[in-house]
């Protein structure tokens, strides 16, 4: 339900002119942070000059399907698959004994079973994402990188000349000013909710420690040095290096830390090296597997503003948002250099590596 071609509408409804080359980008959780880096990559061959990349989602709008409702229309029930599942959040495969599709949850809980890493602490990593961006909030460090938005009540931008007793275009404000997950924060009753995934008893993973369902957008503005230089632009931060990585499907958990050793090798940078770490919060268990297990980060300086556990994870968006929250991070905090990474379904992750400009 995407329609034709997402980066070209977005661009020509942004008022870009219409001979602006645009490519949509396909890499499930991590297509914002891949639409940057090959926004990147595409400066520094010299094929552009100057790319906007990012990722957009809203999850609440994907529409349900109907399969093959044109090759079998005849009188009788059909069969409805949610499309919100069957394109993000089911692997497509391997299939269960049962002949069905994989979640990303049940592999989710055997890159826990592998790690050790337990409900508590899982529930407790989770606690801590919601306590750090309720404080981050409350201290206003997402406010230089977060846009309000004016929509009317059915979502669409108000029509240019609209009466004011139009009943279509009356207005309502959208706070975007604070993501709607925080408010929903009740840690008193995380231990007490159900497996999300294993009802066998032996399950980890809950709605609680994993990350939730939004709607969201986030972009960034890339320019050669040379051109920024000439400009009166004044770059934020810097790419040095990108990667990517693959495993199996249901290793995808664990795909971050190998694209990370990657990035930081072309980088020529280690691990000790880097002052902030923005790990995408898929679930508690792929930011502990990956950030404290394989690569021994301090909790301290990893997602210091939470992440989607606690702000939602908008599956087109999140990749360019945790690089946006990264160099946002990064200059407040009077740090130099950084690592953003997300995993993907079908076993992949993207890492950058940025370096903060003063």
């Amino acid at each position: 339900g995407v329609g034709q071609a997402p980066a070209r509408t977005a661009a020509l409804l942004a008022g870009l002119p219409a001979e602006t080359r645009c490519m949509s980008v396909n890499k499930v959780c991590a297509s914002g942070a891949k639409a940057i880096a090959l926004g990147a990559q595409s400066i520094k061959v010299r094929d552009s000059n100057v790319v906007f990349a990012g990722g957009m989602e809203s999850m609440s709008n994907v529409p349900h399907y109907l399969p093959r409702i044109h090759a079998t229309a005849k009188p009788g029930d059909f069969s409805v698959r949610d499309g919100l599942l069957l394109d993000g959040l089911l692997d497509g495969t391997v299939k269960s004994d049962a002949g069905s599709f994989i979640h990303m949850g049940e592999f989710a809980e055997k890159t826990a079973n592998k790690y050790g890493l337990s409900r508590d602490q899982q529930d407790s990593y989770a606690k801590r994402s919601y306590e750090k961006a309720l404080k981050a909030c409350k201290e206003g460090s997402f406010e230089s990188e977060l846009i309000a938005q004016d929509m009317n009540f059915d979502g669409r931008y108000p029509a240019s000349g609209a009466s004011v007793g139009d009943p279509l275009q009356v207005m309502c404000r959208v706070d975007t000013s604070r993501d709607e997950q925080l408010s929903k924060f009740r840690p008193e009753k995380m231990s007490a909710l159900r497996p999300a995934f294993r009802r066998d008893g032996e399950g980890t993973i809950t709605a609680a420690n994993a990350s939730t369902l939004a709607d969201g957008a986030a972009c960034v503005l890339l320019m050669g040095g040379e051109l920024a230089a000439k400009s009166s632009a004044q770059p934020l931060a810097r790419v040095l290096a990108t990667a990517d990585a693959e495993l199996p499907p249901e290793q995808f958990g664990e795909a971050p830390a190998v694209a990370i050793r990657t990035a930081l090798s072309r980088a020529r940078l280690n691990v000790t090296d880097i002052d902030l770490w923005e790990i995408h919060e898929a679930f508690a268990v792929v930011a502990l597997a990956n950030g404290v297990c394989e690569l021994g980060i301090e909790l301290e300086k990893l997602n210091i503003q939470g992440g989607a556990i606690s702000l939602g994870h908008p599956l087109g968006a999140s990749g360019a948002r945790i690089v946006v929250t990264l160099v946002h991070s990064l200059r407040r905090c009077c740090k130099r250099l950084g690592v953003a990474a997300t995993c993907n379904g079908g076993g992949g992750a993207t890492a950058l590596v940025i370096e903060a400009l003063f």
